[in-house]
């Protein structure tokens, strides 16, 4: 499980989804998947799941459509209404992939959802700005950890030069303020703001801070736009060190172990240790 060995750092132009995700190089989603254990990475990298899930598909064609539209006609194709299950629907259906070899194929709601989202992507005043200020889309980049020696890749959406900024096209159930501030802790975009951030300047971009273009997978496809704080790159920066660290030695001595062998004391949280003294004393006490 050594990291992909003939790819020089530095970037990398429309590279294809799939094949950046072959790249065998360290990224934010396997520093939190190493953070629950190496153990839990090591099973993903062996057993990788050939078959894109539909958000997954669904988010790469938005992608497509808005950061690099030339390519989205090479790359993806609308299925028309057929039933499968009848012989006109069969004969329909390999038609289809015959005359467009290689193509991902949308159907029904997935089309209608691609273009719902790309387009209030593409018709927002601040995306649209963006868009218009992106110097680079969809580039991909490698890079060696100066601290660590680990190789590292990331996939930037759209470098804006004129802002200093990464900007990330995200897909998601709720982009109010209230629930996606959630999801950039529970998903740790906070530590991906950090490590594209530390990657880009390590490969030479003059890059300050990590915004990120919210858009909802279902109608009406709203969009909201966030920039990361300083102080919660820093907390992201802070909390990748131990985790590149980690991977390292994993890598560096092939061993990648699951949870604590050792019997592990859990402690009491301290409000219930506050609420059993509180109740032991009683109410008027």
């Amino acid at each position: 499980m050594k990291a992909t060995p003939e790819l020089s750092t530095g970037w990398y132009q429309e590279i294809p989804e799939d094949v950046y995700h072959s790249w065998n190089i360290a990224s934010n989603s396997r520093l939190t998947l190493i953070e629950r254990s190496p153990l839990h990475l090591k099973w993903e990298l062996d057993h990788p799941d050939e078959d894109e899930t539909e958000a997954l598909m669904i988010g790469a064609a938005v992608h497509c459509r808005v950061l690099t539209p030339h390519l989205f006609d090479r790359r993806y194709v609308q299925c028309p209404e057929l039933d499968k299950r009848t012989k006109a629907g069969k004969e329909a259906w390999a038609k289809l992939i015959e005359e467009n070899p290689g193509k991902v194929i949308l159907r029904g709601s997935q089309w209608t959802d691609v273009l719902g989202m790309s387009d209030s992507l593409i018709k927002h005043e601040h995306v649209s700005m963006l868009l218009e200020a992106a110097t680079e889309r969809e580039v991909s980049g490698i890079w060696e950890d100066p601290e660590t020696g680990l190789r590292c890749k990331m996939r930037a959406d759209m470098f804006c030069d004129e802002f200093g900024a990464i900007v990330d096209i995200k897909t998601t159930r709720d982009a109010s303020k209230r629930a996606f501030e959630k999801a950039i802790l529970d998903l740790r975009y906070y530590r991906q703001g950090a490590m594209y951030l530390n990657g880009a300047k390590t490969l030479g971009k003059n890059v300050s801070s990590f915004a990120i273009v919210a858009v909802e997978k279902t109608a009406p496809y709203a969009v909201a736009c966030y920039q990361l704080d300083p102080e919660y790159i820093e907390a992201g920066a802070r909390e990748l060190a131990p985790l590149m660290d980690l991977y390292a030695e994993c890598e560096r001595n092939d061993s990648w172990l699951g949870y604590d062998e050792n019997l592990v004391n859990i402690l009491p949280p301290e409000w219930l240790v506050k609420k059993i003294v509180k109740n032991m004393r009683g109410p008027n006490e």
